[in-house]
Order: C-alpha cells, then sequence, then structure tokens
C-alpha cells in the first residue's frame, strides 16, 4: 500500500513520535509512507517525500513535527479538491493519514465526503477533540505548563506577588484544570465556568491575603469569558486568526481600576506547545498509529481514531466534531478540591 501523512493545525509534542511509529510499521507490512510537508499545503502544492528509517529513527522525544504545520485552509477554493485528488492518482495513494486538531478534522470531513480516502488523528494541547479521553500532546502540554508555575512559584514566594499565568486551549479549559490538578495553585477559571465576574478574583487574592497568604497564583484560560471585556470570536471559522492571547492583560487592569493591588501578569504561549513529549503521549503515538495502518490495510477511510478508558478504536469524522469536548463539572470540582 502506499501511504501518505500529515500535519496540519497547531502543533504539540507527539506528531514526531507517531510519525515514527507510522513508518516503522509500514516497514514492517510492506508498505510505503509518504510525507507531505507543511499540512493540506504540501498535497496542493505537491511538496512531499518517500521517508525513510533515517528521517525517523531519533525523532520519538523530538517536539514540533519534522513535516512542518501549517493552518493553510484548502476548502476556500474548489480547485484545490481536484489537485489532491490529482496527486493521489499520480502517486496511487490508498491512505492519507492526517494528525491534526478540531479545525483540521472539520476540513478532513469535507475532503473525506468529496472522496479524498483519509484517517484522523486528534492532535491537539486543546484536548477539545470528541470521542478521545485525550488528544496527542496534550499531556505534553500539561507537563510544561506545570513546569513553568513552578518555577514562576519560587520567584513569587520571594516577592509576595498575586499572580495571574494565561493558559491556551482556546475555547476549552482542560489544560487550566489538570495543570490546577497537578501543582500548586490558587484558583483558576475557564470558559466552562461562564461569565466571569473580575470581583471574584479580587475576592480570592484578597481573602488569601487576609489569611497571611502573601503569594497566590490564578490560572486563566485565554477562552474566558469576563463581564466588561468584548472580543469578537468567529467559532466557525475555520484555523480562525482571533487572537485570544492576551486577555489577562485586561483583566489585570480591571483588576487596578477596581482599586485592588494590580497582579502580575504570565504569559505562558508557545513554551506550551514545544519541547519533548511526554511518555504518555509517546505511547498513545504508538498505539494510534499502529490502529491507523490495520485500518489501512482494511481499506477503512473517513473516521477517527481516540482511545476511551483506554481502549483505541476508530469512529466517524462527524462524530469528533459535532462539538467541542469541554471540560465537565467532574474535573472541575476535582480540581476545585485540590486547590491550596
Amino acid at each position: 500500500m502506499n501511504i501518505a501523512v500529515l500535519s496540519a493545525g497547531g502543533d504539540s509534542p507527539g506528531i514526531n513520535a507517531f510519525i515514527r511509529s507510522l513508518y516503522y510499521f509500514c516497514a514492517k507490512r510492506g508498505h510505503t509512507l509518504y510525507g507531505v510537508y507543511r499540512g493540506w499545503e504540501g498535497l496542493i502544492h505537491g511538496e512531499y517525500t518517500l521517508l525513510t528509517e533515517s528521517d525517523v529513527k531519533n525523532i520519538a522525544f523530538t517536539g514540533g513535527s519534522i513535516l512542518k504545520n501549517s493552518k493553510f485552509n484548502p476548502l476556500k477554493n474548489e480547485e484545490n479538491v481536484i489537485k489532491i485528488k490529482l496527486w493521489i492518482s499520480q502517486l496511487s495513494i490508498d491512505q492519507i493519514i492526517v494528525i491534526g486538531s478540531f479545525d483540521t478534522h472539520r476540513i478532513a470531513l469535507q475532503l473525506s465526503n468529496a472522496g479524498i480516502p483519509l484517517i484522523t488523528i486528534p492532535q491537539t494541547i486543546d484536548n477539545d477533540i470528541n470521542g478521545t479521553d485525550f488528544s496527542l500532546g496534550f499531556y505534553s502540554s500539561v507537563k510544561n505548563i506545570v513546569s513553568a508555575i513552578e518555577t514562576i512559584r519560587t520567584t513569587n514566594e520571594s516577592h509576595e506577588r498575586d499572580i495571574l499565568i494565561e493558559t491556551m486551549g482556546r475555547k476549552a479549559g482542560w489544560l487550566t484544570v489538570f495543570s490546577a490538578m497537578t501543582t500548586k495553585v490558587e484558583g483558576f477559571f475557564i470558559p466552562e465556568m461562564g461569565i466571569i465576574d473580575i470581583d471574584d478574583m479580587i475576592k480570592l487574592f484578597s481573602t488569601r491575603r487576609e489569611k497571611g497568604y502573601l503569594d497566590n497564583i490564578i490560572l486563566i484560560a485565554e477562552g474566558v469569558e469576563c463581564k466588561g471585556i468584548k472580543r469578537e470570536l468567529d467559532d466557525d471559522e475555520i484555523y480562525s486568526e482571533a487572537e485570544l492571547t492576551g486577555i489577562t492583560f485586561t483583566i489585570s487592569d480591571l483588576i487596578s481600576q477596581k482599586g485592588y493591588r494590580k497582579p502580575k501578569v504570565v504569559i505562558l504561549s508557545y513554551i506550551q506547545r514545544g519541547g519533548t513529549p511526554d511518555v504518555y503521549d509517546v505511547v498513545l503515538a504508538d498505539r494510534l498509529a499502529f490502529e491507523a495502518i490495520k485500518l489501512c490495510e482494511k481499506d477503512v477511510h473517513g473516521v477517527t481514531i481516540g482511545c476511551e478508558n483506554g481502549k483505541v478504536y476508530s469512529y466517524p469524522i462527524s462524530n469528533a466534531i459535532n462539538q467541542r469536548r469541554l471540560v465537565n463539572k467532574y474535573y472541575i470540582d476535582l480540581a476545585s478540591m485540590l486547590l491550596d
């Protein structure tokens, strides 16, 4: 079989581990694996390579993607579907394995409906793809966030400050909640909590200080909605360019305007997406890649591969994106009970 693999949308640790595993499974079972550069864009422009062992043998614990990522949307031009089909025909491609985010899955569904043979792999630190407990890269990102918080905590204890730390996740608060569960913080706010009142943050800080705790950290998910802060967000736009990063600066200003001491702000930004993958993500990559190869050999198309309750399985791409997977009450309550 001739199989192609690409990574599209935002990157995360674990992509290279998946590509490596996929290569070895292909090689051991007599299949050819092509790597497509820069996601969907590479399909349109014919940018690809025949992957070899030297390309992949040492990349399991390397962050990013050796194939590069882009947020190119092929659906903006109807001719792109024709170009993709032509490329598939020229190389006799039997299956394209797409590693990517929620929006990448949205594109994949439409291309699949147009007759493109593909399988998708949930890969996003946002962890907002339905049907899988954890997307590839999520745990690695939590590890990065916790490491950063632990570093910030030491200097914060010296200066006895109130700090707001902003995490990624767009409209889902998984990164924030799991980080709050894993390390010492005094509070967290995520989109799933509804519209946030700045006074609640002030109360949290002031109550802690009244009790004699002078170094306090609150985690803020970048997608939170706050009273007094207006943002235009188009959740229907694929690969939206809407900037979510930085709301915490506005929150800090509003806290100051209400007469409370202004908290320091730390935006973790791309620290969360980079670096070495966690062992969990490497093993998950192995399992997802093996399932992908088995589905290719069965000539199965149009499905996503997830892992629920420890079991790897496939399900329709449409089920992966019928709604965003958001943090449920169980995890919010669990994290809240673990707060200092």
